[in-house]
């Protein structure tokens, strides 16, 4: 083996620094401290909705829930079968949380000026993907405006609710429609959810 000379004598080495231990209290030392914490925008309605696999079965479900944060908040005390009224507030609730998720720009203008429509469609035009649809809020649920306010149809096809066009729950109302048809084929299908969605 070959290498410089002072390797091999180990008298000109040089010598180990050694370090003083530090104390806690030292006024030249900072305390360090780590906080590690997580966040998480998990919503409970959120989990439900891709828990279930059937659109009735969420609904109900979602009914149960919503009853449930009554009897919490001490606004109900009902008890027994789940009533029309909260199956109708369930979808409701679904279908407003689903918008809120999908077009929550268009949500949140349509929320902050629902009776000023000239500067709502400004607006919308600027940043929504179903401004062409004509949106108006209605009991807190996007619709579809327009002129069949004046048809001599019933309400819920006058102003259809708008659903996202790629979601669970739009998946869900489809194929809930076409088990409720008995698989009548695409026509009927489309027919069904337009009296609605």
């Amino acid at each position: 083996m070959n290498g410089p000379e002072f390797v091999w004598k180990e008298e000109q080495w040089p010598q180990m620094i050694v370090v003083p231990e530090m104390k806690d209290d030292d006024p030249e030392v900072r305390k360090e401290t780590n906080i590690y914490t997580t966040t998480t925008t998990d919503n409970i309605l959120e989990r439900v909705i891709q828990h279930y696999s059937s659109w009735w079965k969420l609904v109900r479900a979602t009914a149960w829930l919503t009853r449930f944060k009554r009897f919490l908040r001490r606004k109900s005390t009902s008890n027994g079968y789940l009533t029309v009224c909260e199956i109708q507030e369930a979808e409701r609730v679904i279908v407003q949380h689903v918008q809120k998720v999908s077009f929550p720009k268009t949500y949140q203008t349509l929320e902050s000026n629902e009776n000023e429509v000239r500067k709502r469609t400004v607006n919308l035009k600027k940043e929504s993907t179903i401004w062409s649809l004509n949106p108006m809020m209605k009991n807190g649920v996007i619709v579809v405006g327009g002129r069949l306010a004046n048809a001599p149809v019933e309400e819920n096809a006058k102003h259809p609710k708008i659903l996202p066009k790629k979601h669970h729950i739009t998946d869900l109302i489809v194929e809930e429609h076409h088990n409720k048809l008995v698989h009548m084929g695409q026509g009927s299908v489309l027919a069904s959810l337009r009296r609605e969605f």
